[in-house]
């Protein structure tokens, strides 16, 4: 088997099985199969390409008693070659035809199946081809843009040895004209110099060598030239006309920045800039998956025309080869502005694993997706109990099977893993403010989103409990709050806000961006998104959940209230296949509602349940603020 250069020279008609001379003869040797029958198989050129002859005598029948009759016959019931004593003995009442009409009839059969490959064969030839060709043009377009880039960095750099002997031209005229300025003063002073000392001398001389008349005769014209000299003196500045400093300037930090800007590829995706929204982690089988895919350029502008992208769907457990993948669909947007929503349809449930890529780089990580059966929640087990320091308000189990629950009480997450090990996060954080009163909570990729209630902000966090930042703050205007509660995620990289006291409900980008603001008739203490991405709120003083439009467009037909009977709902989960679970936490009441509305199960005699949470698995966690802890309501196919 190790050995790919034998050639197949015998087929086995009971294994189906193409065998090389010793691959046969180790099949025969087992006991088990020493009696199958083999074709032998002659290899001949074909238009220069491989095919197989197959030499198949008239085969004799195997059966005791039958050895001289000759297989003419195929049972279509059994689907085996029969001679004329089978089809009277053991296939008496099958449905059957003569040899040669069996296969004139798979002949047509197979004549279908090759038009068909044909077909194929063609569309992936073209496709072939058509790849061939944008790889052609790839790599055309990559050296006119190297070329251009080159082109480029050369005008650059000759504007700046242009700029160079400019500024090196002015330097030598400023220091030329520094020196002429300086070398006339220096003259200037000179001179005077010389007549001052010329003055001295006439002066010193009159005192020394003079007699009283010739002193008296000469005074007033020595005197004249003197106080003439000391005039010029007095009048000619002594400063310095010029300096020895030429000052440059070169402010080269905006300079680079924006060279750094300079030339860059519009419309071609980049990594770090694009985006994928996390997906739900279980979907019914049968069901379409939805995933917002946003392109961004390396200046995060949008794409211009269609997002193209890659993507790879593979069932974990399964040998790819044998693995048919879902149904996928590519809804490209009609603002041509480089998004689409990415769809599959898994036919067979298990877990999934969807990746999107640009140039095979992964956008985003790859995604776990399980598929599985509608789930049955007529009928809910005993709960199991986790303890907690203090009253929860909000519960979330991630796809790793953490689990999260908001303290109110002593202003923390607690964090329960799946080892048993447990953890905290909250206190002091980089803000130099503190968790306070802690209500909803939810999680986008590696990031914890939760309400800080009393100081009116979002906390962000890693999940290993680093603090990444905060948005909101106590006011009544867009992107602020006051006293936010519930919080969800909307599968499409936003997250939703409970504004409570503003009555209102806020979408943000994952990064706390504010987007906007819908208006609710009273006060929102939790909200959900279900797959057609509406917007579900638990209006706990209207005893009803309020449905609005993924662009915020209150559905006045679609409120429910289970018939009347929905009092004070606080909080609201709904899961991959739209089903409802409320927690009512003045009635101590769980309602869990089908897409249509209609109620599954009426779980009631709980203390002040406040949330509700669904897992992978099915398993559904409520937050009982009361008894201080969170009860898991396992679910077991």
């Amino acid at each position: 088997p190790k050995d790919t250069t034998k050639q197949a020279s015998t087929f086995c008609c009971k294994c189906c099985l193409f065998l090389c001379d010793k691959c046969q003869h180790e099949h025969q040797n087992w006991l088990s199969q020493e009696d199958h029958d083999f074709i032998e198989l002659e290899i001949s050129k074909k238009s220069n390409e491989d095919s197989f002859k197959i030499h198949f005598p008239p085969q004799k029948c195997p059966m005791p008693g039958h050895s001289k009759e000759e297989l003419k016959f195929f049972c279509e019931t059994c689907e085996i070659l029969v001679c004329r004593d089978c089809m009277a003995i053991t296939h008496e009442n099958h449905k059957r035809s003569y040899l040669h009409q069996m296969s004139d009839k798979e002949k047509e059969v197979f004549r279908g199946e090759v038009d068909g490959i044909n077909d194929a064969m063609g569309m992936l030839e073209e496709a072939i081809g058509k790849t061939k060709q944008m790889r052609e043009q790839v790599q055309v377009h990559e050296k006119e843009a190297a070329n251009r880039i080159d082109k480029m960095s050369k005008d650059l750099k000759q504007a700046v040895e242009d700029r160079r002997r400019v500024l090196r031209l002015r330097c030598e005229e400023i220091a030329q004209g520094k020196d002429s300025a300086l070398s006339d003063q220096l003259n200037e002073l000179q001179g005077l110099r010389d007549k001052i000392a010329f003055a001295k001398m006439h002066v010193v001389d009159a005192i020394d060598n003079h007699t009283p008349e010739e002193l008296l005769s000469v005074k007033k014209a020595m005197k004249v030239q003197v106080n003439r000299i000391m005039e010029i003196y007095r009048r000619l500045p002594l400063q310095l006309k010029e300096n020895e400093v030429i000052n440059t300037s070169f402010d080269l930090d905006p300079l680079v920045e924006e060279i750094a800007k300079l030339g860059y590829f519009p419309s071609v995706p980049d990594v770090s800039n694009s985006s994928v929204a996390t997906p739900q982690t279980v979907i019914g089988i049968g069901k379409e998956l939805k995933m917002a895919v946003v392109l961004r350029d390396e200046k995060n502008q949008p794409i211009e025309g269609e997002a193209l992208f890659q993507y790879k769907v593979v069932k974990k457990g399964v040998d790819i080869d044998e693995f048919i993948p879902p149904k996928v669909t590519v809804t490209q947007s009609e603002k041509n502005d480089g998004t689409a929503i990415f769809g599959f349809i898994p036919e067979e449930p298990g877990e999934y694993e969807v990746t999107i890529m640009i140039r095979n780089e992964v956008l985003g990580r790859p995604y776990q997706i399980m598929a599985r059966q509608s789930r049955d929640y007529s009928n809910l087990p005993q709960p199991t109990i986790i303890n907690l320091e203090g009253m929860t308000y909000g519960v979330m189990v991630n796809d790793k099977d953490v689990i999260y629950a908001t303290n109110n009480n002593a202003h923390v997450i607690q964090v329960f893993n799946p080892d048993g090990t447990t953890n905290k996060i909250g206190g002091s954080d980089n803000a130099g403010d503190q968790l306070s009163n802690l209500w909803g909570i939810t999680q986008i990729d590696d990031t914890i989103y939760v309400t800080s209630r009393s100081n009116h902000f979002v906390k962000m966090y890693s999940i290993n409990g680093d603090f990444i930042g905060e948005f909101g703050g106590n006011g009544t205007e867009d992107g602020k709050f006051s006293n936010p509660r519930g919080i969800c995620q909307n599968g499409k990289g936003g997250i939703l806000v409970a504004d409570c006291s503003n009555k209102r409900i806020q979408l943000f980008t994952s990064k706390g961006e504010h987007l906007k603001s819908i208006i609710c008739t009273n006060n929102p203490w939790d909200v959900a998104v279900d797959t057609a991405g509406k917007i579900h709120v638990a209006l706990y003083a209207n005893h009803h959940i309020a449905v609005f439009s993924p662009d915020g467009t209150p559905l006045g037909n679609e409120t429910y209230n289970q018939g009347g009977n929905m009092r004070y709902p606080t909080g609201i989960f709904i899961d991959h296949e739209d089903n409802k679970f409320i927690a009512e936490g003045a009635n101590g009441n769980i309602r869990i509602l089908n897409p249509t509305g209609a109620l599954i199960c009426h779980k009631t005699g709980l203390n002040g349940p406040h949330s509700c949470t669904v897992d992978k698995h099915g398993s559904i966690f409520v937050g009982e603020v009361n008894n201080r802890r969170v009860l898991k309501f396992e679910y077991k196919d």
